[in-house]
């Protein structure tokens, strides 16, 4: 009976953990920068055409023209890469709370034709935690 219930409760529970992944699979992934979005949130898949936060270092973050040009995140993220596509709009992306956000993979490609800007904001609560970590460097030609 004991050997029975054990068997029961270990199936279960073997599971919880793979349904906590595939969970966690579906909000990330490569996106596209919706036109409207709901907000400046990064961290909101409204915002984004697929409905998934780019966050994992295989994604790419693509952002073309857009009503909602400030964007901003307040935990850490990571991307292989940013794309600023054509449509002639200057975004900024901002860091608040001390998040850092690592660009892994190919680096940022900027072909809208207009310098983009990307902020720090230091807070008091965790000082000089803040940054974009850009870990590859690609050169033009």
């Amino acid at each position: 009976m004991r050997f029975r219930l054990y068997l029961c409760c270990a199936g279960r529970f073997g599971l919880l953990p793979l349904m906590c992944l595939s969970l966690h699979a579906a909000q990330a992934g490569s996106a596209t920068w919706k036109l409207d979005p709901v907000d400046g949130d990064w961290e909101n898949p409204a915002n984004w055409e697929e409905g998934t936060v780019p966050n994992g270092p295989d994604d790419i973050a693509t952002l073309a023209d857009s009503n909602e040009l400030r964007i901003s995140f307040s935990t850490d993220l990571e991307v292989s890469e940013i794309v600023f596509n054509a449509g002639r709009r200057r975004f900024t992306i901002n860091s608040v709370l001390s998040a850092v956000l690592t660009i892994s993979g190919a680096g940022i490609t900027n072909t809208s034709g207009q310098m983009q800007k990307l902020v720090v904001k230091q807070t008091t609560v965790v000082p000089n935690r803040a940054k974009f970590d850009l870990q590859t460097m690609r050169r033009p030609g």
